[in-house]
């Protein structure tokens, strides 16, 4: 029975393990942070009271509805013709509330929290959030790799010789004046290449 409360109990701790995402800070401003975009994720955002923080999503996203828990502690603005950006900004010192923005492709949810006290450089405050997206930028990296076809090398210099099994010889050798090119058959053996 002891095992089992104690297994029970070193469970508890690990529900809320991914619940929230913590935005990392641009190398040139701790202030200008970066987070990516994970479902179901709560994104906290440390404001000093009287100072706009920007959030910024995906270039075509365009947001629908933003729904505050202390609308009178923090001023949401989200401007038709920046539809992908919203501005917020506390108010009052010491507030702790949620924010949730839905937009044409997702839902976002924040943790805002703001200073007791007006802050010099602080790391935990930010003045910019972007939202950055780990699936599309992989498949944008692969549908271009295989968008691109691969160079043609110019045939500069063909009067090759080969010596050795048949079985061996490749189907066909060049050069462009930099590098040497063996085109060899699709099922057979590679042979030993030697330069001399």
């Amino acid at each position: 029975m002891n095992k089992l409360l104690i297994s029970l109990a070193c469970l508890i701790p690990l529900t809320g393990l991914h619940a929230q995402n913590n935005p990392k800070a641009m190398p040139q401003d701790v202030r200008i942070k970066q987070v990516a975009y994970r479902d179901n994720d709560v994104v906290p955002v440390h404001g000093v009271p009287f100072t706009t923080t920007q959030i910024q999503f995906a270039e075509k996203e365009e947001v629908l509805d933003i729904e505050g828990g202390d609308t009178t502690a923090w001023m949401v603005t989200n401007h038709p013709e920046l539809g992908n950006i919203v501005f917020i900004k506390p108010t009052s010192f010491d507030s702790n509330t949620n924010m949730t923005v839905i937009t044409n492709k997702h839902a976002y949810y924040f943790h805002l929290k703001s200073s007791k006290q007006v802050e010099p450089i602080h790391e935990q405050q930010t003045y910019a959030l972007k939202f950055v997206y780990p699936e599309t930028q992989s498949r944008t990296t692969i549908n271009t790799h295989r968008a691109t076809p691969p160079a043609q090398p110019k045939v500069v210099n063909a009067a090759y010789r080969f010596s050795g099994s048949p079985q061996l010889v490749p189907k066909h050798v060049f050069d462009d004046g930099q590098f040497t090119y063996f085109e060899l058959t699709a099922n057979g053996a590679v042979p030993a290449i030697f330069a001399v």
